[in-house]
């Protein structure tokens, strides 16, 4: 646990980075080139905004709104290029391919893999929670499973950007604003339409179990794989999974929340061994995701989506909160996001890496 003075150090610096992440108009995102940031397009575009939905008289500017949040996924998994697509050339597709009905909307779902091969339909989703914080667990639970997900909001599309504890970060096709739950009404907030991209905004794997042996050998013993991979694993599921003292259900020492993460050690049948600072305890693996990640993210790039904006300064403002309340070994971040969180290469996640990135975003 830190101490209070690193508490009040901490609280200091991220009034700070909160403060300039609001109040600064357009906060323009690190790019390794001058391409145009999809991020910021918008249904009403000059370049788009009169072109008509198929024969309907509605326009991009009256009612593009899921044509752009389509378009905006499309570039956000790694399908598409802003080098060579816009909502302008997802619009001309679409009309070429007879995809919207008299009302201007989407006839069928088949028609956005028509238009973009990677990019994939997968259901309409309804919300079970009525809660903000309800709707962002589903919204969580999804996203960890590698889908993206466009989010109506009562009449309007919007793209689902990232979700840090009860805060779900949006693309607007319509306005700048970025937090969904501030910009609506929670009560409108109902339905989802979840589809999968080229690339997973998640790296997870199912658990690997050994397969049945065909025929015991004379001569040795059966060789067969562990039941768990040994690495790092998430709460993707319960509410709360406890961490016991013995690996028998001693008495609980702790808990991993919905979205923190542990490494395993070693595991025993259903049993998973974890350190927690200077104690050792047990958890119930299957509880737990496997989410151990090789991928190799740059630095600052914390969710991993190309850019270095206020999304992962959150991300770094949540993890750095984290760390006055959680004990050692149960993190809100993977290795992998840990070590693009720090920023200025220092070896240590921490307060210098607020200030970088506050340079970073408002330069």
């Amino acid at each position: 646990m830190h101490s209070k003075a690193f508490r009040r150090i901490t609280a200091v610096v991220l009034i700070i980075a909160a403060f300039v992440c609001a109040y600064i108009p357009s906060i323009g995102s690190l790019r390794t080139s001058a391409a145009e940031d999809y991020r910021q397009w918008l249904q009403m575009d000059a370049r788009w905004g009169s072109v008509q939905l198929g024969s309907s008289s509605e326009t991009m500017s009256s009612a593009g709104c899921l044509v752009t949040s389509i378009a905006m996924l499309a570039v956000h998994s790694g399908s598409k290029s802003v080098d060579d697509f816009s909502p302008l050339t997802l619009v001309n597709t679409f009309n070429s391919l007879n995809a919207f009905d008299r009302y201007g909307s989407i006839a069928s779902w088949a028609s956005v893999t028509k238009a973009i091969p990677d990019v994939s339909f997968v259901m309409k989703y309804t919300f079970t929670s009525s809660t903000k914080s309800g709707k962002a667990a589903e919204m969580k639970a999804l996203s960890d499973k590698g889908y993206y997900l466009v989010c109506s909001t009562g009449g309007h599309w919007v793209l689902i950007d990232s979700i840090v504890g009860d805060t779900v970060y949006m693309m607007d096709p319509a306005k700048k604003d970025t937090v969904l739950f501030d910009s609506y009404s929670n009560a409108n907030i109902t339905q989802l339409r979840v589809f999968t991209g080229k690339n997973s905004p998640c790296n997870t794997q199912p658990v690997v179990t050994a397969p049945a042996p065909t025929a015991a050998p004379t001569t040795a013993a059966p060789t067969t794989l562990p039941k768990y991979k040994l690495g790092e694993y998430c709460n993707s599921g319960a509410s709360s999974v406890a961490v016991y003292s013995a690996p028998n259900n001693g008495s609980e020492i702790a808990s991993v929340k919905y979205g923190q993460i542990v490494e395993i050690l070693s595991t025993t049948d259903d049993i998973g061994l974890i350190q927690l600072g200077a104690e050792q305890g047990w958890v119930d693996m299957r509880k737990l995701t496997f989410t151990g990640c090789a991928d190799s993210r740059r630095k600052g790039d914390i969710n991993g989506d190309g850019l270095i904006d206020c999304h992962d300064l959150a991300l770094l403002e949540e993890y750095l909160l984290s760390l006055t309340e959680l004990p050692d070994g149960i993190s809100i971040l993977r290795e992998c996001e840990i070590s693009a969180a720090d920023i200025n290469d220092d070896g240590s996640v921490d307060n210098n890496d607020v200030i970088y990135y506050l340079s970073a975003i408002c330069n």
